[in-house]
């Protein structure tokens, strides 16, 4: 269902994109009033990585240890540590918009704060946290898989960030950073 409306969110924000640029605010602009350098920036993505990740492997090493959480189905780790994976994406994400999208709308990052952070990574653990505990099988392999598409999703909407807000990619003859149009 999320891969079908991928193709619709693509279109919207690159229409989004093309709309005029004067008078919107970019990343580059609000988040280089900053004290935080880039290297800061990348540090504490690191950090937030390490934190969900090594949080997720020690809530699933604890399931794994307990007698009665380890008898039953081995689809809770999967899906304790594939919401780690996807929070950590979010992280590097928001990160990466800062140091290397100068150029990107900052309300791209206000969303994927809000919606991929919030919204969606705060309620699928709200959702998780029962279903691991319960043991209902079904729903961990449904969760397993919805967290894979999740990722894959986010990762492909990185991608196309990167094409078309990434430094590298948007260079002209003038040599000044400037967003391109899909």
């Amino acid at each position: 269902m999320l891969l079908l409306l991928l193709p619709l969110l693509l279109y919207l924000v690159s229409e989004a994109a093309e709309v005029n640029m004067k008078g919107v605010l970019t990343v580059g602009e609000v988040f280089s009033k900053t004290s935080r350098s880039p290297v800061s920036e990348f540090l504490i993505a690191a950090c937030k990585m390490v934190i969900f990740i090594g949080a997720s492997a020690g809530w699933a090493f604890t399931l794994y240890d307990d007698p009665i959480y380890a008898v039953g189905s081995s689809w809770r780790l999967a899906v304790i540590m594939l919401w780690s994976v996807y929070m950590a994406v979010i992280a590097w994400m928001m990160a990466d918009m800062i140091v290397h999208m100068p150029y990107a709308p900052v309300a791209l990052w206000e969303d994927l704060f809000n919606v991929g952070w919030l919204w969606i990574g705060i309620s699928a653990v709200l959702v998780a946290h029962p279903v691991v505990y319960l043991g209902w099988v079904w729903m961990q392999i449904t969760l397993s898989f919805l967290f894979a598409i999740l990722i894959a999703g986010v990762i492909a909407f990185w991608v196309w960030l990167r094409r078309t807000y990434g430094r590298e990619n948007n260079n002209d003859l003038t040599g000044v950073d400037r967003p391109r149009s899909i």
